[in-house]
C-alpha cells in the first residue's frame, strides 16, 4: 500500500506540474506572447505527451503565429487523443480555419464538414463551410474580378476566426 501511495503521489505531482505549465502558457497566450506560449505548451507536452489541452492550446498559439501547418498538426493530435466530441469538433473547426487562411478551400470545407458531423448545431462551422464552398464555386467558375467582395469575405472570415477561436484552456 505504501509503494502504491508513492507511485500515485509522483503521478499527482507530475499532473500538478503540467497544469502549472499550461496555466503559464495560457497567461502568455492571453498577453499575446505566442512564442512564449508555444514554449510552455511544448514543455507541458514533454511531461504529458497525451495531454489534449496542451495539443489544442499549442495549435491556438501556432495559429496566431501563422504557423498553420504546425497548428493543424496540433489540432489533429488533440482530436485523435480526445474522446470528447465537442473538443474534436473544435479541433476540426480550427483545422478548417487554418486551411481557409491558406486558401485551401476544399480541405477547409472537409474539415468544417467533419466538425459539423461531430457538432451539427455549430452555427459558426456552418457559416464558415458556406464561405469555403462559395470560394470553391467562385474559383471553379474562373472568377476573380470582384476584389472588393473578396476583401470583404476575408474580413468576414477574420472576424469569424477572432470571434470563434475556441478559448485557450477552456477544457
Amino acid at each position: 500500500g505504501i509503494v502504491l501511495y508513492f507511485v500515485c503521489k509522483v503521478n499527482d505531482v507530475a499532473a500538478q506540474s503540467t497544469n502549472k505549465i499550461l496555466r503559464q502558457g495560457n497567461k502568455e497566450y492571453k498577453n499575446q506572447k505566442y512564442n512564449n506560449a508555444t514554449e510552455s505548451y511544448s514543455k507541458a507536452l514533454q511531461k504529458e505527451p497525451k495531454d489534449v489541452r496542451a495539443h489544442f492550446n499549442q495549435g491556438d498559439a501556432l495559429f496566431q503565429l501563422n504557423e498553420l501547418d504546425k497548428a493543424k498538426e496540433s489540432y489533429t493530435n488533440a482530436a485523435k487523443l480526445s474522446t470528447n466530441t465537442d473538443i474534436q469538433a473544435k479541433c476540426f473547426y480550427n483545422i478548417g480555419n487554418a486551411f481557409y487562411k491558406q486558401e485551401k478551400y476544399e480541405e477547409s470545407a472537409k474539415a468544417y464538414k467533419q466538425s459539423l458531423k461531430l457538432n451539427p448545431k455549430d452555427e459558426d462551422a456552418k457559416y464558415n463551410l458556406m464561405m469555403a464552398l462559395a470560394k470553391i464555386k467562385k474559383n471553379g467558375g474562373g472568377g476573380g474580378k470582384d476584389n472588393k467582395k473578396d476583401n470583404q469575405d476575408k474580413k468576414d472570415q477574420k472576424k469569424q476566426q477572432d470571434k470563434n477561436q475556441p478559448q485557450n484552456g477552456n477544457q
